[in-house]
């Protein structure tokens, strides 16, 4: 079985952590202190013949040094943005540079969280600022947009595992 590590990762309170444990239906490992991830978010899932390991990162600054090194060795990443927050948007921005710098040009999926609020920057907007990136419209409190998101990105995935191997 095919096993891969996708990162998980965004600003501050953007839902990585509800991200993961909705989509192992719980079972997942949350390293945090009063609410905030300090350590790590983990949790595994089938999918398609493959093992998913998700690692999440935390999203505050301070704990950078510890994205970076969840981070390393992934295999694609998905960007969760707080779509009501501008400065969320930025900081999502730098993340993403970050995270290519240290893995290369990986797979990466935008998921734009909290779209069901009044003051959500509209998706379109958020597409244009992310072009060479696919943008998932998401409401995370409510599950939506994290299966969208992960067939995304597992199946670009997939395409690069395939083109390996028909190479070899």
């Amino acid at each position: 079985m095919f096993r891969v590590k996708v990162v998980v990762t965004g600003p501050f309170r953007s839902g990585k952590t509800t991200f993961i444990k909705l989509a192992t239906s719980g079972q997942s490992i949350h390293i945090g202190h009063k609410g905030i991830t300090v350590g790590l978010d983990f949790g595994t899932i089938k999918y398609d013949g493959m093992t998913v390991h998700l690692f999440g990162t935390p999203g505050l600054n301070r704990f950078s040094v510890i994205r970076d090194i969840v981070a390393k060795g992934a295999r694609g990443f998905i960007l969760v943005l707080d779509s009501t927050n501008p400065n969320s948007i930025l900081e999502g921005r730098e993340i993403l540079k970050e995270i290519l710098k240290l893995n290369g040009n990986i797979p990466c999926v935008i998921l734009a969280n909290k779209q069901d609020l009044p003051n959500a920057i509209p998706i379109e907007k958020i597409k244009s600022l992310f072009a060479n990136f696919p943008v998932i419209p998401g409401i995370l409190t409510k599950g939506i947009g994290i299966k969208e998101s992960l067939a995304l990105l597992l199946s670009q995935i997939n395409k690069i595992k395939t083109m390996i191997l028909n190479q070899a």
